[in-house]
């Protein structure tokens, strides 16, 4: 079996049909792929509805409470049976057959860990930020994080810092091999969090320009503050973890001002 795809239900019964329908309709029907589709105590009624209409179709695991998308995702790698797992975001859609591309890449470049396709907006334009630089005191301070596809060239592939854990590709070996998505993130960072192991690992992490998928989410930043709380935990988290206490102390002490305007606001 080539694909794994991992995906993750949490109160999002539209969004999460209409993605695996997408599979369902442009993948071809044979034994090369599978999903596993988690739920994360949606309580919302979304999980009877989606294993009762996709029965038998995919594998479903069903969660007490919500574990969070690294805690989630490691629970689907655990059980994948492909050579390379496709973690997959719930609102995203698939127009074409988009396997062929990724195989040969991954069979070319064996240097390459991750791949992602193209990850498009809703208006089918390129989603800005679902890639990017690594997070460092002076990419923070200065916004240049994030790439524009202008920048990227027309290659075979891209390589980049991170990319989206809305639709990343990982050989399967590989991502036993680093250690699976950190559990201590809860939400945000985690993506680039792997990709860090992974470009330490000297692999590449690289974007498909060939191949791509719709994402709903993502059009713009996180609005409540509950959601902007969890990010800031896993900054503060991804510095001390990658780059010390001191770093991770100057970042918090730089951040404050703006953290604490935007966690006041009503």
């Amino acid at each position: 079996m080539n694909f794994s795809f991992i995906i993750i239900n949490y109160r999002s019964l539209d969004f999460t049909r209409s993605c695996l329908n997408s599979l369902f309709e442009f993948l071809p029907t044979d034994k090369s792929w599978e999903i596993i589709l988690i739920d994360n105590n949606s309580a919302d009624g979304s999980a009877a509805k989606l294993s009762a209409e996709f029965k038998n179709r995919l594998t479903f695991i069903q969660n007490a409470s919500n574990r969070g998308f690294a805690t989630a995702n490691n629970q689907g790698a655990k059980i994948a049976q492909g050579r390379y797992l496709f973690f997959l975001n719930s609102d995203t859609e698939i127009k074409t057959n988009i396997l062929p591309p990724l195989l040969s890449l991954f069979a070319a470049q064996t240097s390459v860990g991750i791949i992602a396709p193209l990850v498009l907006a809703p208006n089918l334009k390129w989603q800005f930020g679902a890639c990017g630089r690594r997070q460092t005191l002076s990419s923070l301070l200065f916004q240049t994080t994030k790439i524009n596809w202008h920048e990227a060239g027309l290659a075979d592939y891209w390589t980049t810092d991170w990319v989206s854990g809305a639709a990343l590709i990982i050989r399967h070996d590989l991502f036993n091999k680093i250690g699976a998505w950190d559990e201590n993130f809860f939400l945000y960072l985690e993506d680039t969090d792997l990709c860090f192991r992974i470009k330490k690992a000297n692999y590449k992490v690289a974007i498909c320009p060939t191949v791509s998928l719709i994402h709903y989410g993502g059009q713009s930043p996180a609005t409540s503050n509950e959601r902007r709380r969890h990010y800031y935990l896993s900054q503060s988290y991804f510095f001390r973890k990658h780059y010390g206490r001191a770093r991770a102390s100057l970042m918090a002490l730089i951040r404050w001002p703006y953290k604490t305007l935007i966690l006041l606001k009503k």
